[in-house]
């Protein structure tokens, strides 16, 4: 009886946070439509979009974030939190042109003229990021960190300057102790997943994704990472279990059904299931090379030589140099030959 209480009223705090959260951005959106070139609350707008973006790594709400920043600059160049809000959407904007780079340096540079804060600290350190020198990057959010030992993007941004200094262990402390500081941050329980991975620790790894799984359901990325570390630890069952639910997530994520293939094929000797699997990634996908090339495999196992020809021949119709298919096809060629 007391867990049950004690959950429903945890669940009607959470509502009532949502509710509150809603309103308040309504009440933004509203008085912005009142007055739409209020540079306070296009910079309090903004650093909300912005705050999404890093949960979620969402770019449309990085460029809404952009948008509001951008114009309450053009009015007030000199209120801190208007450049601090560009300086900010501008620094993770995707593909930046030399101009806007040194605008990024120029913004924080003057924002720390000002004020020396762990924010402005680890937005120049994004800069050395960029012009790829880490060491002068880690400077920066050693700083920052004196500043505030507990501030998560610091040691989001000292993961990112350590993985330039391919130096991956010491990424993934740093992306640890961000989680630590924040639980919810998704971004940065995928890039462990990730990382963990490509370690091959896929136990961990599977923690990971799961985390991300439990903030965000939708996040096929993050099914794909569940349903491949079972893969990988030979948990066949389980990783089938979790292809499905991302395919019922994306319908779309052709490369959850070619695992499914590969796991019949490779695993369970299910050639059948294989291929329609197989075909299932195609019908998504008509060029990827590798189902056809794993449907010419199976193909072969069911000594239909002619059909895995075939198959290979279309692997070869999408990538010529795909050498897989052309030792196969060599080889099938020369026993047809020497009968």
């Amino acid at each position: 009886m007391f867990s049950a209480t004690l959950f429903f009223s945890s669940c009607t705090s959470n509502t009532k946070k949502e509710q509150k959260k809603t309103k308040t951005e309504t009440d933004i959106d509203s008085l912005l439509n009142i007055n739409p070139n209020d540079v306070n609350l296009l910079a309090k707008r903004s650093n909300k979009s912005f705050a999404k973006f890093l949960k979620t790594a969402n770019i449309e709400d990085l460029y809404k974030s952009k948008q509001d920043a951008a114009k309450a600059f053009r009015l007030d160049s000199n209120n801190y939190e208007a450049r601090m809000a560009y300086a900010e959407a501008l620094s993770r904007t995707p593909n930046l042109t030399s101009q806007e780079l040194n605008n990024v340096y120029r913004h924080y540079n003057w924002l720390l003229s000002k004020k020396k804060t762990a924010k402005a600290y680890v937005g120049l350190a994004s800069y050395y990021s960029f012009i790829q020198n880490p060491e002068k990057g880690i400077e920066l959010t050693d700083k920052a960190l004196r500043i505030d030992k507990k501030y998560r993007d610091a040691y989001i941004m000292k993961a990112r300057l350590f993985l330039q200094l391919q130096k991956p262990d010491l990424a993934i402390s740093s992306y640890e102790t961000a989680v630590q500081q924040d639980n919810s941050f998704l971004a940065a329980y995928m890039k462990l997943g990730q990382l963990y991975t490509e370690q091959e620790k896929y136990p961990i790894a599977l923690e990971r994704f799961r985390n991300v799984t439990l903030l965000n359901s939708q996040l096929p990325e993050a099914w794909y990472g569940v349903a491949m570390s079972h893969q990988m630890m030979n948990e066949n069952k389980q990783a089938l279990d979790n292809y499905r639910q991302l395919m019922r997530v994306d319908p779309t994520f052709y490369l959850g059904y070619f695992n499914m293939g590969w796991v019949k094929q490779y695993r369970e000797n299910q050639i059948d299931s294989a291929l329609f699997f197989y075909s299932k990634s195609l019908d998504i996908t008509p060029d990827f090379v590798k189902a056809h090339h794993n449907i010419g495999l199976c193909y072969e196992e069911k000594k239909d030589i002619s059909r895995a020809l075939v198959s290979y021949g279309k692997a070869l119709k999408y990538n010529p140099n795909y050498e897989l298919s052309k030792q196969r096809v060599k080889e099938l060629k020369k026993h047809v030959y020497e009968k």
